[in-house]
């Protein structure tokens, strides 16, 4: 492929996931081969479409003898293009893989937010998309590991997920570039170089393409996850739909689709069909001395059943007899004040809404008293009787109906790096 297809096949690619908007972009570069292609690449495009490059480049401080030259390296290409840079550097040397992401991540999101930039452009490559969910396979993480590594969530977008490692060095040979070399991704101390290095070159004797067709097989988890609860096959429109609509962790949103709705709460991908069912325990009274069930919920009053920090509060003897647990209800709004309304609270603690209709709710007929995980105990009473809630052993996954299923968490599938994989 020429440098002139590369770029067409990068900009078709931000167009049809919508990866940019106008404005300042900050482009994340190690000096390596990806990086340096993507910023070569989105240097051209940049007038087309309307962003700002902004070049940041971070030391982990592991390599000391080479970082200097990996840093005069990037501000030697920023210069180049004109784009201005950024250097940051860690506290100290970072001792894991986890803790240079974390860190690396930490400064890039720090200098989108000074320059006000509309995302941060990373240079992950379908190779890389290829090594992340076989490793997710590898360690049993299902449809939330095939869903693998998105073009744009949460502020990161990917431009190069539509293109190779081969063509990342066939941009810098055409520009007369030589990128920085990383001696740690040749080391086979790290499981996803041994994927790198030894997995894929198997595969690749059975099929040349094997990266092209596992990101196909990434691309396609959603759609898999539909024809699976609902028989119905999805087109790439309806896919591509699915796509944009996990661009984002933030709020809730949903789409039709056929057969059903695929509906985002957070970071939590669900697929519901034609027939939900809410059904709830009904309102149930506390007694003294008693363990109740109620939605798979343990509640003890006045025993001493334990519980989890910030899930046991001490009823005054004026709600004592008074008190139910009971599921939510239109209108509801705490006792204390200042009276805030009880969907806000929910919406605030990120409940996902399929959840909330068997959430528990501590109510006296004057309002809502206490609603365990979302907001904090009543302050304790002298003489209070205490009341103890323990949550149903698999609550972090939604309890869901026959006609709801979970597709993936993916603050799982996607903000979770392998542990042990090189930097990119």
């Amino acid at each position: 492929m020429t440098p002139s297809a590369i770029r067409a096949t990068v900009r078709d690619y931000i167009r049809m996931h919508q990866i940019f908007r106008p404005g300042p972009l900050i482009v994340a570069v190690s000096g390596g081969a990806d990086s340096t292609a993507l910023l070569l690449v989105l240097a051209e495009l940049a007038d087309e479409l309307g962003i700002v490059p902004h070049v940041a480049h971070f030391d982990h401080r592991t390599q000391p003898a080479r970082s200097a030259e990996d840093a005069d390296f990037v501000a030697k290409l920023a210069n180049r293009i004109g784009a201005p840079v950024r250097i940051g550097r860690a506290e100290r040397a970072t001792k894991s893989e986890d803790d240079a992401r974390r860190a690396r991540y930490t400064f890039l999101r720090r200098a989108a937010a000074e320059i006000g930039a509309t995302a941060i452009a990373t240079g992950h490559t379908r190779d890389d998309q290829a090594e992340t969910v076989l490793l997710h396979l590898a360690r049993g993480s299902g449809l939330a590991g095939l869903a693998g590594i998105r073009p744009i969530r949460d502020g990161l977008a990917r431009p190069l997920l539509c293109i190779g490692r081969a063509e990342t060095i066939a941009v810098c040979r055409a520009a007369r570039i030589r990128p920085r070399a990383d001696p740690t991704n040749r080391s086979l101390v790290f499981a996803r170089n041994r994927v790198r290095h030894r997995v894929i070159p198997e595969l690749a004797k059975i099929n040349p393409r094997v990266a092209e067709a596992v990101a196909r097989l990434a691309d396609a988890a959603a759609a898999i996850a539909w024809l699976r609860t609902t028989g119905q096959t999805l087109g790439k429109r309806h896919r591509d739909a699915l796509i944009k609509l996990t661009a984002t962790t933030d709020g809730s949103s949903s789409i039709d689709l056929p057969g059903g709705r695929a509906l985002r709460e957070y970071a939590t991908l669900r697929i519901v069909t034609d027939v939900t069912d809410d059904a709830s325990d009904p309102p149930t009274s506390l007694e003294v001395g008693r363990t109740i069930h109620w939605n798979g919920w343990s509640v003890s009053l006045g025993t001493r059943e334990p519980a989890v920090p910030g899930a046991e509060g001490s009823v005054p003897k004026t709600l004592l007899r008074r008190l139910v647990v009971r599921s939510r209800a239109d209108g509801d709004r705490t006792l204390l004040t200042p009276r805030r309304k009880l969907q806000d609270l929910f919406v605030d603690a990120k409940i996902p809404a399929a959840q909330r209709a068997r959430w528990p709710v501590f109510a006296s007929p004057d309002g809502v008293w206490w609603v365990p995980g979302i907001m904090a105990p009543p302050p304790a009473t002298a003489n209070g009787t205490r009341l103890a809630v323990a949550a149903p052993k698999h609550m972090g996954n939604v309890l869901w109906t026959p006609s709801v299923r979970q597709v993936a968490s993916k603050t799982t599938a996607v903000a979770a790096r392998p542990r042990g994989g090189p930097r990119n």
